[in-house]
């Protein structure tokens, strides 16, 4: 805004002898009208400014309807994919819902369930029982996968009766592709009507996929009422490719854009090893509306993606889709590159210093690398954080325990699958506050 000097102001004031009790009755919603009439801003720039102001306005309401509707088409997406599948007459497909979450014994009578319908685990095959690879599955069925925001999964039991067959010892030749439509992890919008305003927004990274990092994300969101994606769901409706063969550095440009922009009640998950962008993970000094958590990995997480990433390398040399930037990698240059990328943020992190800013060094037990033990780590990272927004008053106590009230006053069938999910999370944080209590 064009505002005039201080001296422009005074001559005003002096020749003019103003009568300040006059504007009381002039439009006083309008802040911009006694300074457009003391001649301290041009009209024309208040004008651009308010229309800016709506501007905003609507693209906020238009990203807030984005939102539901990609909720929406990921609920209805399952649905779609089976459609279309069946009416192939040459595919056939499974789902299995994926319920997770152990069952904490509060005392003799009392239990905390903390299991959630996580995902639903989706196998495909074909009628002719031939082989089959996810990326035949993903040009059969492109368009309903992205739409219901399937991703490729390890294939960690047979889903079909073993009697068939279906699974075949050599990878080869393998008869059932499986994949998981994810519930927790899922993009959805944020429920309050403002940004806390010392946490405008948070990004929770990693080097690999295998901290979980979208889960504690989603986890965080949901316990301050905000919104959620990832990096990896940007990248795939961006550039069209399934996440699991993105490059590392397709979900870093996301992050960088999205680190430096200006997000507002919005929680995201990324992680890359891309060289070119590891301090981007630790957040940046001269970005102060963004909150990171990092979460260090153990070496132990360096080998699961090393192999992980063999497996994808050698079904896509199989399929004949494998790129020259890819052949060839073998399972020591992962976890060589992973160890010198964990190195280099570590050596980092011993010069940075901020309120914007929390290192969460993983657990490297045994325990703790199985399914359950990584799905109570990830709670128990929550709460930590949470804890830690609380005491640094980052985040308002009372402002959040409003939101939990105002969902756990839904009658129980009008609450949504996102609802229960904060609730049970609440509840939790709850327990291991009283816990910690406990222990003092």
């Amino acid at each position: 805004m064009n505002v005039r000097s201080r001296q422009q102001y005074d001559d005003w004031k002096e020749t003019n002898n103003p009568d300040l009790e006059a504007f009381r009755d002039q439009e006083p919603a309008d802040w911009t009208y006694l300074i457009v009439k003391m001649g301290l801003a041009d009209p024309l720039d208040v004008q651009r400014a308010a229309e800016l102001a709506i501007t905003v306005e609507r693209l906020e309401g238009r990203r807030q309807f984005l939102d539901e509707t990609l909720v929406a088409q990921g609920q209805a997406g399952l649905s779609r994919l089976v459609s279309e599948v069946v009416a192939t007459e040459e595919w056939a497909i499974a789902v299995w819902p994926a319920i997770e979450g152990p069952v904490i014994k509060r005392s003799e009578t009392e239990t905390l369930d903390l299991r959630l319908h996580v995902a639903d685990r989706v196998d495909f095959r074909r009628i002719d029982g031939s082989a089959v690879s996810k990326d035949l599955v993903w040009d059969a069925f492109e368009d309903a996968l992205k739409a219901s925001r399937a991703v490729p999964a390890k294939r960690d039991g047979a889903r079909w009766a073993t009697a068939d067959k279906l699974l075949n010892e050599d990878d080869s030749a393998a008869k059932v592709s499986s994949w998981s439509i994810r519930r927790l992890g899922a993009p959805h919008p944020s429920v309050v009507e403002a940004a806390h305003p010392r946490l405008p927004s948070v990004a929770v990274t990693s080097l690999t996929v295998g901290a979980w990092g979208n889960d504690v994300a989603d986890h965080l969101s949901r316990l301050i009422g905000y919104g959620f994606t990832s990096t990896r769901d940007v990248a795939t409706d961006l550039y069209g490719k399934r996440n699991d063969v993105q490059y590392g550095e397709s979900r870093a440009r996301m992050h960088g854009q999205m680190l430096r922009g200006s997000i507002n009640k919005r929680v995201w998950g990324h992680y890359s090893a891309d060289q070119e962008a590891l301090a981007d993970l630790i957040g940046d000094p001269d970005v102060t509306n963004v909150f990171t958590v990092y979460l260090s990995q153990p070496k132990r997480d360096f080998k699961a993606e090393a192999e992980r990433l063999w497996a994808r390398q050698q079904e896509r040399q199989r399929a004949g889709t494998v790129t020259a930037a890819e052949d060839w990698i073998s399972r020591e240059d992962v976890v060589v590159h992973l160890t010198k990328a964990h190195q280099e943020i570590e050596s980092m992190l011993e010069r940075v210093t901020g309120e914007n800013l929390f290192v969460k060094t993983l657990s490297g037990a045994k325990a703790d690398s199985t399914r359950a033990g990584k799905y109570r780590q990830c709670l128990d990272i929550a709460a930590e954080v949470l804890a830690m927004w609380f005491e640094r008053r980052l985040v308002n106590r009372t402002d959040v325990e409003a939101v939990w009230d105002s969902i756990a006053r839904k009658p129980p069938r009008l609450q949504t699958d996102g609802d229960r999910h904060t609730l049970m999370l609440a509840e939790y944080f709850r327990y291991v506050e009283n816990a910690e209590k406990g222990r003092q």
